[in-house]
């Protein structure tokens, strides 16, 4: 599976760093959704807006572990790219057979605090299939009444 610089990957990087934005989606040379705020919510947010509109989008994300990865294989995107790719995400990336690159990879997505691991991704930590990985995403940010 062959990751290459496409007009959207390059219309979305370009958006990315030029704007300081931490989440891009692009489809057919049109940006479809921006967001400056780094955390999982924004991508669920983006993802339940663009509803069919995100499959087969190019995404670039600030930092995407597993649970963002599920996420993004549900929506059915084409393609993703970020600065911080955690080794769980791009496996599941290389599962569902979307094209993914990352400037860094790491073991794990940390907590602010650089200590312990994301709470979102202890949240899909034994969980393996994407659409319950969802699932119980979508269940935890409803429970906290943030969607």
């Amino acid at each position: 599976m062959e990751f290459r610089l496409t007009e959207d990957l390059y219309l979305a990087k370009e958006e990315f760093q030029t704007k300081k934005l931490a989440l891009v989606f692009v489809k057919h040379t049109e940006v479809l959704y921006t967001d400056v705020q780094s955390s999982l919510l924004p991508l669920i947010k983006a993802i339940e807006q663009l509803k069919e509109r995100a499959k087969g989008a190019t995404v670039v994300d600030k930092v995407i572990g597993r649970a963002a990865a599920m996420l993004l294989i549900q929506a059915q995107v084409e393609q993703v790219y970020s600065p911080t790719m955690s080794e769980g995400a791009r496996e599941l990336f290389n599962q569902a057979r979307i094209k993914n690159d990352a400037l860094s990879v790491v073991s794990e997505i940390l907590a602010p605090d650089g200590q312990n691991q994301c709470m979102m991704e202890r949240l899909v930590a034994n969980i393996s299939d994407p659409a319950e990985g969802r699932k119980v995403l979508l269940n935890f940010f409803r429970e906290k009444e943030m969607l």
